[in-house]
């Protein structure tokens, strides 16, 4: 339409003529941008030869990203992702085909005590409280079993497999820096009761290992500052 001269003899001197290009140069590569989110962020794959080998296998979601998977069996796994919210997915055919629970809150960690008992940590939007979830039915369901206030993110959740424990690192949240001390939570008796914690020092908290009941590892440093192991 703008290159016939009835009508640019009107447009060229406004800016419709410049924003009608500008728009649709920002929306060609918007879709671009969207549709190789789209390849990149939303397959699962499988090996069944450690890794020399993968093969695709399944659209999980559109739009979604997958970041943590726990599979019990060959069958039945469980998986957290984000999709504008929190997901959790499970499959009981090795991945052909996937049920999805969405969640009222993003999810930052995911652990199961066995095949049937999990629980899922993750904060509300503007992460002014952190609610916990939990699961009897192999993540079938999943019920709301407490909820923290306060400002804080956990970034990594472990368990200890039949024993009932589960521990959460993370930091509290500092107007001016971002992060602050650094916070842990714990249930020894499968989450019916838990014990949250705040110490020094300053730095983010990222990893985390569980050796026995008694025996943890939180790994944390900073850009400017050195990596830190703690030990309790």
């Amino acid at each position: 339409m703008l290159s016939l001269k009835s009508v640019n003899a009107i447009s060229h001197f406004t800016d419709w003529t410049i924003a009608h290009v500008h728009i649709g140069t920002l929306g060609w590569n918007g879709m671009l941008m969207f549709g190789m989110l789209y390849w990149l962020y939303t397959r699962f794959y499988k090996t069944t030869n450690a890794g020399v080998n993968w093969q695709f296998i399944k659209l999980i979601e559109s739009n979604s990203i997958v970041e943590k998977m726990i599979f019990f069996d060959m069958n039945t796994g469980i998986a957290k992702g984000f999709n504008y919210g929190g997901r959790i997915y499970k499959t009981t055919n090795g991945g052909l085909n996937w049920i999805t629970t969405i969640m009222s809150t993003q999810i930052d960690g995911l652990t199961f005590f066995n095949s049937t008992t999990g629980i899922s940590i993750g904060g509300t939007e503007g992460a002014t409280a952190t609610n916990i979830y939990k699961t009897t039915n192999a993540g079938n369901n999943w019920s709301l079993i407490l909820t923290i206030s306060g400002t804080r993110f956990f970034t990594n959740l472990k368990s200890i497999p039949s024993t009932g424990t589960a521990f959460a690192v993370g930091n509290l949240i500092d107007s001016m820096y971002g992060f602050g001390k650094i916070t842990t939570i714990k249930t020894t008796n499968y989450g019916v009761n838990w014990i949250i914690k705040e110490f020094n020092p300053i730095l983010l908290a990222f990893g985390l290992d569980l050796v026995d009941q008694n025996n943890f590892f939180i790994g944390s440093g900073d850009m400017d500052l050195p990596a830190t192991i703690l030990k309790s």
